[in-house]
């Protein structure tokens, strides 16, 4: 089902998830039964976290997880709190929570031991200090095994010793691993763990048939887990690139091509010549059909399995509607909408700009597969009919984003926040406004070049910069300030913290008759003004369409990681957001 549209749980009022519902039993609850109620609804909500995080959502995880502390305080919710906060991308902040989560020594299991070493790693893969982060990642894991003797915290102690440097350390847990005896296996997600944790040992050992072995049965397993897939192949890359292996095995646990659909040619009558390309579960990003041929085009495209990610003009029940009085008999825009993996709307344009939405809207689906192409580790192939009716691909065109009608244009929309900005004394009201912020904008004149308006509202900042890369920079550079400028402060502004969203989207460039000034104005600058309250404290999300322009066209686009789909604020609806590191 279309994860926009139909997502299935949120903890944002009502019931919370795993909450049992009333039973009336005719007697008198005890104590008893409602401890037993509560590790029960527990135990459904911690499953809610882990599927959300299987499912890459990491926001969710963490937005059920936080509702989740504030009536259980329970050692379990905490450390998938910890967890789903680190995959939303805050690190640096799970880390510092750590201490203060965590149970005593004594009492933590392998999950515990080995959460601060995925931290210290997650940071040295993220190019953070990676020679003291790997380090440490290395010797935290080392003593989990040592007191669990997990393969898990065994596995990465392996790996991240290797990448430290200390071969022959690395070889000796390898070796450890690979002779614990076998764990019970619940299902294939096991089978597939316990294969790739076997490749993983021998390539450290340098064991290429070995590796082979187990990833040819892994290959057979979980093959719609992409993300999954993808992970395991990045963490072995890191281990053939250090030790000069042949890469060619990594194949053998095989990822789908990534495809653009280009559907405005004229498309073959009933997708002829489609069955030639492998799209059984791989991605396939695509505008919205605007024909008859487009329609049954996509409906083959459904059947044989593809990932489709559509972009949509507008509300989806709109168009829908739209969309029914085009597409030919015999084939459902309905359904084919439902079967879709993501649906993006695209909105902000006036009626009479249809061609410039139809270039953004093919520049938004070259953008999102470039992402998918990323995340994967996989090159993006255009998917397009030629002349004569046969299916071809090529590599992507490069293009720019397109240029809009008078007064138009698309722009970066930052918008931040200071937490805890209300309970500041006077003083340090003060202090904010005589120190804080003339530094922040002597910051800010690095970028004058990009800027094409900056105000404050408060505690906020709100900048239009020309292009997404600006705005990226932009946030990045705020979020490096501050850090820098809470060590120079006292009271409670040592504890200062920005949180920035940032989006990309048609603004209008016109006149602001009260402030007698030029501004920028636009459905879609309310739109960004709701992606900063959702952010973590310290942290900056972009919303999935400044992260497409950014995987075209910045150096940024390396830092980026898909956070999840979350509830924005003000009841504005769900969307996908990635972190800016």
């Amino acid at each position: 089902m279309r994860s926009l549209l139909c997502f299935r749980c949120t903890a944002r009022g009502g019931q919370q998830i795993g909450e049992l519902p009333n039973r009336s039993s005719g007697r008198r609850r005890t104590a008893a039964d409602t401890g037993m109620r509560s590790r029960m609804a527990r135990s459904d909500l911690i499953r809610e976290i882990r599927r959300a995080l299987a499912r890459g959502n990491a926001l969710t995880a963490h937005d059920l997880a936080t509702r989740a502390l504030e009536t259980d305080d329970s050692v379990g919710l905490r450390y998938w709190y910890l967890l789903s906060l680190a995959a939303a991308g805050s690190v640096r902040r799970a880390l510092t929570q750590f201490e203060a989560l965590a149970p005593a020594p004594a009492e933590r299991n392998e999950d515990w031991l080995a959460l601060p070493a995925r931290l210290h790693k997650d940071l040295a893969f993220r190019d953070v200090d990676p020679t003291f982060n790997l380090s440490r990642a290395a010797k935290l894991y080392a003593d989990a095994f040592a007191r669990t003797g997990g393969a898990f915290s065994g596995i990465n102690a392996a790996t991240t010793s290797l990448l430290s440097g200390r071969v022959t350390t690395a070889r000796q847990y390898a070796r450890a691993v690979l002779a614990l005896p076998s764990a019970p296996q619940s299902g294939d997600l096991d089978r597939y763990y316990t294969l790739a944790t076997t490749a993983e040992a021998a390539l450290i050992l340098g064991d290429l048939e070995t590796a082979k072995t187990a990833l040819n049965t892994a290959n057979t397993l979980i093959r719609d887990q992409l993300a999954t897939r993808a992970r395991t192949r990045q963490q072995l890359q890191r281990i053939v690139e250090y030790s000069g292996l042949d890469e060619r095995c990594l194949r053998l646990l095989e990822l789908p091509d990534v495809y653009r659909l280009k559907l405005d040619r004229p498309t073959p009558d009933r997708g002829e010549h489609l069955e030639a390309f492998r799209l059984q579960d791989a991605p396939v990003t695509t505008s919205a059909p605007r024909t008859p041929r487009g329609w049954s085009t996509l409906s083959v495209i459904a059947d044989l399995g593809a990932k489709i990610h559509m972009v949509i003009p507008g509300e989806v029940d709109r168009y829908l509607a739209t969309a029914m009085a085009v597409a030919p008999k015999g084939v459902s825009p309905e359904q084919i909408i439902d079967a879709c993996e993501q649906i993006t709307p695209i909105s902000g344009f006036l009626p009479e700009e249809d061609r410039w939405l139809t270039e953004c809207s093919d520049r938004l689906c070259a953008g999102l597969a470039a992402l998918n192409g990323q995340r994967l580790g996989q090159p993006v192939r255009r998917l397009f009919a030629t002349q004569s009716g046969h299916w071809l691909t090529e590599n992507p065109e490069t293009s720019h984003a397109p240029a809009g009608p008078d007064h138009r244009a698309q722009v970066g929309l930052v918008f931040t926040d200071f937490v805890g900005f209300s309970t500041f004394s006077e003083i340090e009201t003060v202090t904010y406004w005589t120190d804080v912020v003339p530094k922040l904008a002597a910051a800010l004149k690095t970028s004058n070049a990009n800027i094409l308006l900056q105000q404050t509202w408060g505690d906020a900042l709100h900048i239009v910069t020309d292009d997404a890369d600006s705005a990226s920079r932009v946030a990045l550079l705020l979020i490096d300030e501050v850090q820098t400028l809470r060590g120079q402060c006292h009271g409670k502004l040592r504890d200062l913290e920005i949180r920035v969203g940032v989006h990309f989207a048609p603004a209008h460039h016109g006149f602001d008759a009260i402030a007698e000034a030029s501004t920028y104005f636009g459905s879609q600058l309310s739109f960004a003004a709701r992606v900063e309250p959702v952010t973590p404290p310290g942290m900056a999300y972009v919303t999935e369409h400044c992260a497409a322009e950014l995987a075209l066209s910045s150096a940024a686009a390396g830092r980026l990681e898909y956070a999840g789909e979350i509830a924005l604020s003000k009841q504005y609806g769900r969307f996908r957001l990635y972190a800016l590191n």
